[in-house]
């Protein structure tokens, strides 16, 4: 009876840490496809203002390159627009401009 007691325990144990560990590469996959999608979108919505490296100033547009605006202030900007800069609520989601916004903070100059 005990062998089967600690038998069960080990078994749920091993199936729970395996459970957990299986968890941490998706979270890498989702993460990485995000990131990805908001460098297609921005290549296809924002070059011709900002330019791929996000210095073009074109129409007026900001320098993204040194931009200190954080995650939060660029998605304000993305969603509701700035200056010349259109509003993107109606035509991104709200997923969409969060993964534009978090690959417009990789664009900044180190």
């Amino acid at each position: 009876m005990k062998n089967n007691m600690l038998f069960s325990i080990l078994f749920f144990t091993s199936i729970f840490c395996w459970a957990c560990e299986d968890e941490k590469p998706r979270r890498r996959v989702v993460a990485e496809s995000e990131r990805m999608e908001g460098a297609t979108i921005f290549r296809k919505n924002c070059v011709t203002c900002h330019g791929v490296d996000g210095g073009l100033g074109m129409n007026g547009a900001a320098n993204l390159s040194v931009s200190i605006l954080s995650l939060d202030e660029r998605i304000l900007v993305v969603t509701n627009g700035r200056g010349t800069m259109q509003a993107w609520k109606s035509i991104l989601s709200e997923a969409e401009i969060k993964a534009v916004a978090e690959y417009t903070i990789g664009l900044r100059k180190q």
